[in-house]
Order: C-alpha cells, then sequence, then structure tokens
C-alpha cells in the first residue's frame, strides 16, 4: 500500500535540482551575474538566457555548458519564442525561427523548454482549439526533437484568468494529458505548484505521471485567507510561507516519482516589491531551505 502523503516522513531522496531563475523572482541582472549569484545562494542549477545564448560564438556555447557543470550547475529549462495560441501570422513568425533557435540552445546543452496554454479562447471552441493546438504543437515539437530538445507545457488553473475568455480550454492536468496523448512526439508537462492547486489538481494526478512526463516544475504558495478560486495569477508567495499550498506534498510527490529536472521558484510576491537582490535571494533560499533542508539538498 502507497505511504499516505498526510504520513509523511523526512524527504531524504530526491533527483530534481534547485534552479535560479533571476526573472521570475524580480531580479533583473546579465546572465554572468545570474550564474554568480546560482552559486553564491546555493541553487544547483540557472535558467537559460535565450538573448545571451543567441549572441555567442557555437565554441563559446559550448564551453559555457562545461563552465556551467564546472561550477556544479546545470541547465533549467527554455522558453519557446512560439506562441501557439495566436493569430495564424504570428504564429508562422514563430516558426520561421524555431530551427535556429533550436540549435542555439543545443549547443549550449540546453536540453528542455516549455511553453505556456492560454486557459481559454475567444474565437475558438474547445474542439476546434483543441484540434488547432495539436496541428501547432506536432509541429513544434518535432522541431525541437529533431535538436534533442523536451518540450513540456504549462497549464493555468486559476479562475481569475480562465474567466478572461469566451470559450473555456485545457487548464487541468488532467486535461493537458488529453492533449499530450493526441501529440505525435513526446511532450511532457510545466507543473506549477500554484496553477495544480487553483486548478483542484491532488497528489494523486502527479503520482500518476512518469518521471519523463514531467520537464520542469515551479514554486509559489498562495495568499492566506483569500479562497481558492478567488487567487489571483500574479500575486502569490514564497513555496512554504503561507501554508495555502500543500508544496511539501507536492514536492514529495515529484520525489515518489523520480521527477530528474529542475524546480524553479516563480513566486509573483509582492512582498519582495523594492527590495536589494540579496534580499530577494535570501529570503527565497530560505523557504527553499525549510522545504529542502541542507542535509537532503546535496545530490
Amino acid at each position: 500500500m502507497t505511504e499516505p502523503l498526510t504520513e509523511r516522513k523526512p524527504l531524504t531522496d530526491r533527483r530534481f535540482y534547485t534552479c535560479l531563475s533571476s526573472g521570475a523572482l524580480g531580479i533583473e541582472v546579465s546572465f554572468p551575474e545570474s550564474v554568480r549569484l546560482a552559486s553564491e545562494y546555493g541553487f544547483e542549477g540557472v535558467a537559460p538566457e535565450a538573448g545571451y545564448l543567441a549572441a555567442l560564438l557555437p565554441d563559446e556555447r559550448r564551453r559555457l555548458h562545461q563552465q556551467l557543470a564546472e561550477t556544479n550547475l546545470r541547465w533549467g529549462s527554455l522558453r519557446v519564442p512560439v506562441d501557439v495560441d495566436a493569430e495564424d501570422a504570428v504564429y508562422a513568425d514563430g516558426m520561421t525561427g524555431l530551427a535556429r533557435w533550436s540549435s542555439v540552445a543545443a549547443e549550449a546543452g540546453v536540453d528542455r523548454t516549455h511553453m505556456t496554454l492560454a486557459p481559454g479562447s475567444d474565437m475558438l471552441p474547445r474542439s476546434e482549439n483543441f484540434a488547432r493546438h495539436v496541428d501547432r504543437l506536432n509541429r513544434v515539437a518535432s522541431v525541437l526533437s529533431d535538436h534533442g530538445l523536451e518540450l513540456g507545457l504549462e497549464y493555468i488553473g486559476s479562475r481569475e484568468v480562465r474567466a478572461r475568455s469566451r470559450y473555456a480550454f485545457i487548464h487541468t492536468l488532467p486535461g493537458l494529458l488529453e492533449l499530450l496523448r493526441a501529440i505525435d512526439p513526446h511532450v511532457g508537462v510545466v507543473l506549477d505548484s500554484f496553477h495544480w492547486y487553483t486548478a483542484g489538481d491532488s497528489v494523486a494526478d502527479i503520482l500518476a505521471l512518469a518521471p519523463e512526463d514531467v520537464i520542469s516544475v515551479e514554486i509559489s504558495d498562495g495568499i492566506a485567507g483569500v479562497p481558492r478560486d478567488e487567487q489571483e495569477d500574479l500575486s502569490r508567495a514564497l513555496p512554504g510561507t503561507t501554508g495555502v499550498i500543500d508544496v511539501t506534498g507536492f514536492l514529495h510527490a515529484l520525489a515518489r516519482i523520480g521527477y530528474a529536472g529542475p524546480v524553479r521558484v516563480e513566486p509573483f510576491c509582492k512582498n519582495l516589491v523594492g527590495k536589494s537582490h540579496n534580499e530577494i535571494l535570501a529570503a527565497t533560499k530560505a523557504s527553499l531551505a525549510a522545504l529542502l533542508p541542507d542535509r537532503i539538498r546535496q545530490q
């Protein structure tokens, strides 16, 4: 019998790694500075920056990958510059440069990419939107796969965002898995604890996944005193600081299935606005240390 996650023993084993995404914390610095901060504050990975990678020569990109490995840092996931929810011309424009973009990412050793799906549409009912996404995502995933890149899709669970569209679309993990089963190349999931919570998804939903189904992970907490359906997408808290979201259970489930990719903090936290880089990073490190004590943060 599977041990209920409500009766948790200490998380003593994990394969996933903490990843610094400076932009997700509201810290605007150069990529080299992000690397320095990741090392200084004990992160195990760093989010790649497409513009920085594109400006390097191929040999420089390869050396960068080696330099990261020498400092015990791994790559996080890179956002794909294609909008599959957009009108035809915008989508086509993104596809035009995707092969070159993929080559640049692969030369630097990046192997995980991600996109976010809009949870609704003003123009297309669900069935038509579903068919369009299958077609477009097949094309995107095929190009990425040719360069050894995996693609993960993030769903948006918050009711506040879903309510903006005329026609509802995918906004839960089971709904996303239905879409993924219709796509030919392997495409995985981006799990965001905030959207997992606001969608009403469960630990059991995560435990039903295979490790290769999860491409990247984002964690944050909800706002205390706000009902689930009233939580706002851009108003969150550092993970584990309010207890609204069971971030511990979320991470335990990921560890149990053997997820081995990046976990980044994406808090959209108003309490961090105006604080120094060091204050933001110290608070973020403290929230991670509480969830992943030092004795288990070593790989």
